[in-house]
């Protein structure tokens, strides 16, 4: 899996029956670190999760799921790319996984809460669906600064709630915690339908790859329509004007944002 944005294997053994990866050494903050002390503004963000959703679509290409997508994994290189590092629990698409949650601390240990799939807290096979997940899971906390079911205090109230509760629109959570009122409006409309869709508790209702949500971010960034969001003639007509700003300024369907 050679990428900017992927770090180096250097080799695998097994040692006193277990497996053990050897993989470069990343020296940066985590994501979310990397963009708190920067104070990067949402489009720098997203152009920062196309990043790591490359780097995770050639995994898949190479049939390997990561599994653990989360802001610790995804260490900001100096000077760099971020690097997506740590592909200890991730598993090949041609062979099932056969883990099964028994209890909380085997579910806190395997999984973490706030990032894991709902197919993976119920022991089911992980698919490049489950990736979806987890990146949808990071770009909520970089573009919220909170996490899914941040209510969930504990491995089993995050189980729950994954499983029954659907996420809250990423504006609405924006909002609630007193973020700036442009934020939230750069979250309504688009972004919570992208994030939703990412994050949907029915594998089959989200993204069907890392590539089709990437996409979708890419459009939002160039305001052209995301396929996340319900199409109607109005819709369209809006982002057409608002790519055209510089005559677009009288017009009435002209904002500032997309």
């Amino acid at each position: 899996m050679e990428h900017p944005a992927i770090a180096h294997l250097i080799d695998v053994g097994i040692r006193e029956g277990a497996g053990w990866i050897a993989m470069e050494f990343v020296r940066g903050p985590s994501i979310t670190d990397y963009c708190a002390t920067q104070r990067l503004d949402t489009t720098a963000r997203i152009r920062l999760l196309l990043t790591i959703a490359d780097a995770i679509s050639v995994a898949h290409r190479n049939l390997v799921v990561h599994r653990d997508i989360k802001p610790v994994q995804c260490a900001r290189r100096r000077g760099g790319h971020p690097k997506l590092i740590d592909f200890g629990i991730a598993t090949a698409l041609t062979t099932p996984t056969d883990v099964v949650v028994s209890d909380a601390v085997e579910f806190s240990r395997v999984f973490t809460p706030h990032y894991a799939a709902p197919e993976q807290v119920k022991g089911e096979p992980a698919t490049v669906v489950t990736d979806v997940f987890g990146l949808g899971a990071l770009a909520y906390r970089l573009l919220t600064g909170i996490e899914p079911f941040a209510q969930a205090r504990s491995a089993l109230s995050y189980l729950h709630a994954v499983l029954h509760q659907d996420v809250a629109p990423p504006s609405e959570v924006a909002y609630e915690a007193g973020m700036h009122i442009s934020i939230v409006r750069r979250l309504r409309g688009d972004l919570d339908c992208i994030l939703l869709k990412a994050l949907a508790r029915d594998p089959a209702k989200r993204y069907a790859s890392i590539r089709d949500f990437a996409d979708d971010l890419a459009a939002f960034l160039a305001c052209r329509p995301v396929s996340a969001h319900v199409p109607s003639a109005g819709y369209r007509l809006a982002k057409f004007v608002r790519r055209r700003r510089p005559w677009s300024a009288l017009s009435p369907y002209w904002r500032p944002a997309c």
